[in-house]
């Protein structure tokens, strides 16, 4: 979980995310477990377009500056060597603790400024999983979106875009999403027609923009605005609903 949070908190703001200590149980050759302390690092690679291209996960191996703490505390009897090797161990784990907490403070700060543009855009906006489990999935969703379909939220986050598109334009609907989780196309713009709660049809423009980390689809941005009006008047007294 700590992973993917920060795998997803790279692509989403392109800059080097330090994660927490980790602490596993490693098999040795004679067959028997060790604790290993590692401090993963995960930083972005961009591509000629500035775009995410892939992610270097670095992990650096810790233990024995955790054991030098948890064993000897930096003890009187610890050689001038091990205690220079500790207090310089000891200040890089520092400097990491530091930009943690610096970076999650930023990282929140960042967050609450992308709610308030979130929720309060004037046009619907949504976030698509292009996960292969949960393909076109709504994961979030704006006031604008809710208002637009006439779902509420809690409905719509257990709705995929096959249950808004008209039947019409599914197969259309379904190609796109396919081209964006598979990584042939990485924006799509089309107009196609939603199915609002109440089963009337409105004409909609949707703005599709793919995410991807490490080569791998995480989701998609959608901006949805309301063009039914203009598509009557396009079509005139008896055209195409």
């Amino acid at each position: 979980a700590n992973l993917r949070m920060s795998l997803d908190r790279v692509a989403r703001k392109l800059v080097t995310d330090t994660m927490p200590l980790q602490k596993y149980d490693i098999r040795s050759p004679d067959n028997a477990f060790e604790v290993r302390y590692w401090a993963p690092t995960n930083s972005p690679v961009l591509g000629p377009d500035g775009s995410l291209a892939y992610i270097i996960h670095r992990v650096e191996d810790v233990t024995e500056f955790m054991y030098l703490q948890r064993t000897n505390r930096v003890a009187e009897d610890v050689t001038n060597e091990n205690r220079s090797r500790a207090d310089a161990m000891g200040a890089e784990i520092y400097m990491r603790s530091q930009q943690v907490a610096e970076e999650g403070q930023k990282l929140r700060e960042s967050e609450d400024r992308f709610r308030l543009a979130f929720e309060h855009a004037p046009v619907g906006v949504a976030l698509e999983s292009l996960a292969a489990g949960g393909l076109g999935r709504y994961l979030e969703v704006n006031r604008a979106f809710c208002n637009l379909t006439g779902y509420r939220r809690e409905q719509l986050l257990h709705m995929t875009y096959r249950q808004l598109t008209h039947p019409d334009d599914l197969a259309d609907g379904d190609a796109e999403i396919a081209a964006l989780a598979a990584g042939r196309s990485h924006h799509s713009q089309v107009e196609r027609r939603y199915v609002r709660a109440n089963g009337a049809i409105i004409w909609v423009q949707a703005s599709m923009s793919a995410v991807h980390a490490g080569g791998q689809p995480l989701n998609t941005i959608l901006h949805v605005e309301d063009i039914t009006v203009r598509k009557h008047t396009e079509a005139g007294p008896g055209g195409r609903q």
